[in-house]
């Protein structure tokens, strides 16, 4: 194995996943280069099934470019951070743990989670062997305890490894490995969230961490259909964390930048009319639709939600890249009741086949979204349970849930 399976500390990965996701944003960038060249280098008039082909292309060029912007601003905010493993190596049927220190300012109302993960690696080798697969075994998930240091913020944290797990292996195109993520709540500016290969082996007696983790640390995950990790404290004291990642809604995401590229296309095909110079107060309605609508599917597709509730006070965040770009908050003895609202949907469609929004109401009106997405009737009226469950607010009176109005 590599140098840490003899000094305990493993470098995070944020550098080299920095460089590979700037050298994949090169690559598109250079075929849509290639492909716009190619089709506007004749002067002929561009079809436009090509055009749309070549907004497609420009999309998927910026998805690589925001993973590139993201990988550099976490790896020179935060750089390559490293970690302690405690006990050295993790012990399959014992435990594996580690301690970290991190450049964020200490602040106890942070939040860090940490997680444990087997991953079976397939793939990465030439012919049949090039396409990879990566399937998670098992994995663990809770939150860091957290303490100050002298460069920011320590971290630790444990885990019982299961007897039965596979041992870490050498890289090759199919093997086993194990990887720990660490990853911030909601705090101010750019998430932190790094990830660290560590060495979890088979040992002759089950090896024990002698990190000391603060009660309370664990968590529960409730699997929903919307891929939307729901996350409660134990004890119920932490109360329940919802995150909703960026890219959850692809269908919104197509249709807006279906709708920009359509005005794109108009532009294009307006200044290329035959009958001379096209008066400028032609493109600019067409140009502020498309201009709207690219900003509407550029923040639909990057934006992120986390939800934080407990039995006070409900907060929200959502994020672009990291950054906040809006907060709110809702103290429990304000709120009314929480219901599900349903997204847009087809008339015959069945409730599993539904998305639900959950809402927060206020006595006074005020409505604050707390759910995001969630495939399905039952589902969302589990994750309505759970909030009225810790924030001890009465069930709404039962009515058919409201459509949300778009």
């Amino acid at each position: 194995m590599d140098n840490y399976a003899v000094s305990g500390v493993v470098r995070s990965k944020a550098t080299k996943s920095a460089v590979v996701s700037i050298v994949l944003a090169v690559v598109w960038i250079v075929i849509l280069a290639i492909i716009l060249s190619m089709a506007l280098s004749d002067g002929a008039k561009t079809p436009v099934p090509t055009m749309i082909f070549i907004g497609f292309i420009a999309l998927v060029c910026a998805f690589f470019i925001y993973n590139a912007a993201l990988g550099v601003l976490q790896a020179v905010k935060f750089g390559s951070v490293e970690l302690m493993m405690d006990p050295n190596p993790g012990s399959i049927g014992g435990e594996a743990g580690g301690v970290t220190e991190i450049p964020v300012p200490f602040d106890k109302d942070n939040v860090f989670f940490v997680s444990l993960r087997c991953i079976h690696r397939v793939g990465g080798g030439g012919g049949r062997r090039s396409r990879v697969s990566s399937t998670v075994l098992w994995q663990h998930q809770k939150r860091a305890t957290q303490e100050p240091c002298e460069k920011g913020t320590r971290l630790k944290f444990k885990f019982a490894v299961p007897g039965n797990m596979s041992e870490s292996e050498a890289p090759s195109w199919n093997y086993k490995y194990w990887l720990v993520g660490v990853s911030s709540g909601d705090i101010k500016g750019l998430d932190f969230a790094q990830s660290f290969v560590v060495n979890v082996v088979r040992t002759a007696a089950p090896l024990k961490s002698s990190i000391e983790e603060a009660p309370g640390v664990e968590l529960e995950t409730f699997s929903i259909r919307s891929s939307v990790d729901v996350e409660i404290g134990a004890d119920g004291a932490g109360g329940m964390r919802f995150f909703y990642p960026a890219w959850r809604k692809k269908i919104r995401v197509a249709v807006l930048a279906v709708i920009a590229v359509l005005f794109g296309v108009l532009i294009y095909a307006i200044g290329r009319a035959p009958g001379g110079a096209t008066p400028v107060a032609a493109y600019v309605p067409f140009t502020v639709l498309f201009l709207l609508f690219s900003g509407l599917a550029v923040y639909a597709a990057l934006n992120s939600l986390e939800v934080v509730v407990t039995s006070s006070v409900v907060r929200s965040a959502k994020k672009v890249m990291g950054f906040v770009v809006k907060q709110r908050e809702m103290n429990v003895s304000d709120i009314a009741f929480f219901e599900c609202m349903k997204g847009i949907h087809a008339k015959n469609a069945a409730p599993e086949d539904i998305r639900f929004n959950i809402v927060a109401s206020s006595k006074n009106g005020r409505k604050m979204y707390v759910g995001d997405n969630i495939l399905g009737e039952v589902e969302a009226a589990n994750v309505r349970s759970m909030l009225e469950a810790i924030t001890g607010v009465t069930p709404k009176p039962k009515k058919e849930d409201k459509q949300e109005r778009l």
